[in-house]
């Protein structure tokens, strides 16, 4: 579901280039000028709830909008993830960052940023993110991959670092808290 508010110059442009970047990686975005049949409250709620993904285009306008608000909230409110995205050659983010203050639950995953220079990085991390994964170096990994996987490497640096006592011997407690960090994470 691509949110966004018609007011900024340039965010149509911006969700016009979403709707294709989705396209092309064979996903099917909701775009109010092409799938909204009637404008009420009952039928956005319902197109929200139905996506997997609430990409919202942020500019200083955004969330002026009852419906981005109504969009977002219904979002939040639903468990469907919210991915900001920004158009860097237009906005830098201290001109909209003023939002995530307002409306912490539609930030909790990091804002994307665009620019003409970086399009196919920006559009690989669009989709990952609007697919559920996350891009850990050049990979895409699941979180609790990441999180496992550091936790282990750094139980047995620690371990080492014990063993050849490098550390005092009041840091095996961090050691045990990485090795159970790991546990927890259900890889």
């Amino acid at each position: 579901f691509i949110s966004h508010f018609k007011k900024a110059d340039g965010t149509e442009d911006r969700a016009l280039w979403l709707v294709d970047t989705f396209e092309e990686a064979g996903m099917k975005p909701f775009f109010d000028l092409q799938n909204l049949e009637e404008i009420s409250p009952e039928q956005l709620t319902k197109d929200v709830k139905s996506s997997k993904a609430l990409v919202t285009i942020i500019d200083p306008e955004t969330f002026k909008s009852q419906w981005v608000i109504l969009e977002n909230q219904t979002a939040s409110d639903n468990g469907i993830p919210i991915i900001p995205f920004y158009d860097g050659d237009r906005w830098k983010w201290n001109d909209i960052s003023f939002w995530v203050a307002e409306y912490p639950a539609f930030f909790k995953i990091p804002a994307i940023e665009y620019h003409r220079t970086f399009h196919k990085h920006c559009k690989a991390l669009l989709i990952s993110k609007a697919k559920g994964e996350r891009r850990y170096s050049e990979q895409l990994v699941a979180p609790n991959e990441v999180v496992a996987t550091a936790a282990e490497k750094l139980a047995k640096l620690m371990r080492d670092l014990l063993e050849k006592k490098i550390l005092p011997p009041s840091c095996a407690k961090l050691c045990r808290a990485s090795d159970s960090l790991k546990g927890e994470t259900g890889s």
